[in-house]
């Protein structure tokens, strides 16, 4: 008998294991991005000369792209060469959208692969059934080297969903109520394991897996519904360390206030906070079905004054599908200013930063101290829905018919 996440690495090794124990396992997948491909390589240079495998490895850049300053034009620079000379294959050189994402669209990436990326949020592609995880450069320099890793065999959560939910409410406000009730620390190495009893969509799938790191766990993914792929399903609750469950029907529209992701009020108890900036963007809320959510509620009308309304499409395609469909004109035409696809102003890296006592409302995963730029400034995190109530009233959360 076994869970989700030991079927993946059982998949990926020759050998037996039991929980806790430290396993060397190979990668189906490496990625780095523009923020990490920088030491990554430093520190690969100082291993060997080739990357194991070129055709295993995403290069994506989206974090400073592009470029803010000079040092990052000649940083990314060297990283394209760097590319070039491996002859790496899947090479996104900016535009085509945050890393996550690129990996989410990607057709290579398939279920009960093995991903390591250096980034934390790589267990986003736990939505399309892969394990994922982040480490850091020296890590990674050596999974360049050698295409295998370390990891200890964690214990594993499971979250169960189940029920149907209200209108107006999203799955990042699910996973806001997960997050209040499990914490910021109460999935630490473990592995996040979500499961429905009604099909969930990808985006919101990405969204639940994508903000499990958040809780500390090494790993998240999304159990496989019905039929799908039964050889990757656990075979049973008795494979977890802990069960949570969660009805559907019970949550509302939640916001985590400043400065932990597991400070979760529901919407209407927040009253008269005023925003400077409302964001819908990044590798959790800058999918299409954000857009389309955000689109609904602020066609025809137009921002509140005094507010910035930034829009950041998680990639080059959903920024075509908003063109296509009508919805990026609708939203530009209410005060709303775009932003080249990538990362924007989530890492507080550029495109949009918080400065001294400014207050953000964002469908971002992080609201840390000085995540946006200022370490006097607050983030409150929310769904593309409430983002853009906020947008119109200027207040955190609040309704746009009040």
């Amino acid at each position: 008998m076994a869970n989700i996440v030991e079927k993946i690495i059982r998949s990926k090794v020759q050998s037996d294991f039991n929980t806790g124990d430290i396993i060397n396992i190979k990668v189906d997948w490496a990625m780095v991005h523009d923020g990490t491909i920088v030491l990554t390589q430093k520190h690969f240079q100082e291993i060997c000369d080739k990357v194991f495998d070129p055709d295993k490895i995403f290069v994506v850049f989206d974090h400073l792209y592009p470029p803010n300053n000079v040092n990052t034009a000649n940083l990314i620079k060297a990283a394209r060469e760097f590319v070039k000379q491996q002859g790496i294959t899947h090479f996104y050189e900016g535009g085509e959208g945050i890393c996550h994402q690129v990996l989410l669209e990607s057709a290579d990436v398939k279920a009960g692969d093995f991903l390591v990326g250096a980034d934390s949020h790589s267990s986003t592609v736990g939505a399309k059934y892969c394990l994922a995880m982040g480490v850091g450069a020296t890590d990674m320099a050596y999974i360049f080297a050698k295409g295998e890793t370390w990891i200890k065999i964690p214990k594993c959560i499971k979250v169960k969903l189940y029920g149907k939910l209200s209108c107006g409410v999203t799955y990042k406000d699910v996973f806001l109520e997960v997050a209040k009730k499990i914490t910021v620390e109460g999935a630490v190495y473990k592995g996040l394991v979500f499961e429905s009893d009604m099909p969930v969509e990808f985006d919101d799938r990405a969204v639940l897996c994508n903000m499990g790191i958040e809780l500390g766990a090494k790993f998240t993914i999304f159990e496989p519904f019905g039929d799908e792929y039964p050889e990757l399903k656990s075979d049973s609750n008795n494979d977890f360390d802990k069960l949570y469950e969660f009805n559907l029907n019970e949550i509302c529209g939640n916001i985590a206030c400043p400065h932990d992701v597991d400070q979760v009020v529901k919407v209407q108890d927040l009253h008269k906070k005023t925003i400077d900036i409302a964001f819908i963007g990044t590798c959790t809320g800058g999918r299409l079905s954000d857009f389309i959510k955000a689109e609904q509620i602020l066609r025809g009308k137009k921002v509140k004054k005094g507010v910035r309304l930034y829009l950041c499409p998680a990639s080059r395609q959903i920024l075509i599908e908003m063109v296509k469909n009508g919805i990026l004109d609708s939203l530009l035409n209410t005060g709303a200013v775009l932003l080249p696809t990538g990362c924007g102003p989530c890492l507080g890296g550029h495109l949009g930063v918080l400065g001294d006592n400014e207050t953000a409302i964002s469908t971002a995963n992080r609201n840390f101290l000085g995540r946006m730029g200022s370490s006097n400034s607050e983030i409150y995190l929310a769904s593309s829905i409430t983002v853009a109530q906020s947008a119109l009233t200027g207040y955190v959360g609040r309704n746009s018919d009040e």
